[in-house]
């Protein structure tokens, strides 16, 4: 597919509307906490490589409380924000892989596309992992959000 005199707005939705080369439905421009990955079905694929943004915020966390009533607060700082682009040819972005947590900071992935994401677009909480996974999915409000990812830092239940 031809992506390059793609708006802001029709590359949003080309990457929105990519569908995984074998799950079907899943989407197959995607982040985890290793990296922003492109596993394109070969008749959604770029012709050429599309570029997007990815940003890196510090999460600060305090913890109130203790057991299973803990709760934490969160404060954002930005990290570094770059663009980097992704295709033709499924797999991870060179140069997406995020900083590692320290200390209690953890490390918020945003991807978009359009205007940089702020720390005003940032959510106010966020939901520890669960499970066997170390990170979790993070929602936006901004509709320029394509994914996030939140990895709190290892110690976590001692902040």
């Amino acid at each position: 597919m031809p992506t390059t005199d793609m708006t802001t707005a029709e590359r949003l939705a080309y990457f929105k509307d990519l569908s995984d080369s074998s799950h079907g439905a899943s989407p197959a421009f995607f982040m985890t906490d290793s990296g922003v990955y492109l596993l394109a079905k070969e008749t959604q694929r770029p012709c050429e490589a599309v570029r997007f943004q990815l940003s890196w915020f510090r999460v600060e966390m305090t913890r109130a409380g203790s057991g299973s009533s803990a709760r934490y607060s969160f404060t954002y700082a930005p990290i570094e924000s770059t663009t980097l682009s992704v295709g033709p040819r499924d797999g991870r972005v060179v140069g997406s892989v995020p900083p590692p947590p320290k200390g209690c900071a953890g490390t918020l992935s945003v991807v978009y596309v359009g205007e940089e994401i702020t720390e005003g677009d940032l959510p106010d909480g966020l939901n520890m992992p669960g499970g066997s996974l170390d990170w979790s999915l993070v929602t936006l409000d901004a509709g320029r959000a394509l994914s996030a990812v939140f990895k709190p830092p290892a110690g976590a239940s001692s902040c």
